[in-house]
């Protein structure tokens, strides 16, 4: 449970960095509140644009340009370095629009964000990138998905939202072969659950390196049905 709890809490972290926040607050455990409202502490409604010239389109999922998953833009979780990702970054002059973070004394995370579509994590003891996310501004849909890299490996559906006001349901995707998790859209079935089919769109993509990728993992069930509803991850 301690380990779904710590991929939803970075899930939200990743959606916290981004500044996209659908609410002021999300429904918790006493066990991660405390995390949370941290998290929550600054965060506001405002829209953020993307500046123009962070132009992702579909990061390499599927077309593989300029390289596939688990590499996006040429940085690879475990591989790429700090000062390589600042290159690349300076070479397709964005670098003016991100900015670096350093909560690891509160929720142990440092990086780079580049608001609100790529989300660069490096390990906590050395300067190598240990995950990144970003926001395609391609549509990609999860049928497309599983034609290139197979069914997922595991399936995460968790609650969202306060229990005074309706909550809504989020779920991810895991696939193995390439540490990456995938966020879907929130959906309000809380009665039904959450209804999956091929063109449910992907929304947020993360990358790891393999221990982080499998110590997030390890504990969410191997519970992939095919297409359909799927009941809250006990």
């Amino acid at each position: 449970m301690g380990d779904r709890i710590s991929q939803w809490v970075k899930v939200v972290i990743m959606n916290y960095a981004y500044e996209v926040f659908p609410k002021n607050v999300l429904f918790c455990t006493i066990a991660i509140c405390g995390i949370l409202s941290l998290l929550l502490s600054s965060c506001h409604s405002k829209v953020v644009q993307t500046p123009p010239n962070i132009k992702i389109n579909d990061g390499g999922v599927l077309s593989d340009e300029p390289c596939g998953a688990p590499c996006f833009w040429g940085i690879v979780p475990g591989i790429t370095t700090k000062d390589q990702v600042i290159a690349i970054f300076e070479e397709r002059k964005i670098f003016q629009d991100c900015e670096f973070f350093d909560y690891s004394q509160t929720r142990g995370e440092r990086g780079i964000n580049c608001k609100p579509r790529i989300y660069i994590s490096f390990q906590k003891n050395a300067d190598i990138v240990s995950g990144l996310g970003f926001r395609p501004d391609q549509e990609i849909l999860v049928g497309e998905v599983i034609a290139k890299y197979g069914n997922p490996d595991a399936v995460l559906v968790t609650l969202q939202g306060i229990p005074e006001k309706p909550q809504r349901l989020s779920m991810i995707l895991y696939f193995d072969k390439i540490n990456t998790a995938m966020v879907l859209p929130e959906q309000d079935s809380i009665g039904s659950g959450y209804e999956l089919s091929p063109t449910v769109q992907i929304t947020l993509i993360r990358y790891e390196e393999q221990t982080e990728y499998k110590s997030d993992k390890k504990n969410i069930p191997a519970n992939w049905q095919g297409y359909g509803i799927y009941d809250l991850t006990r």
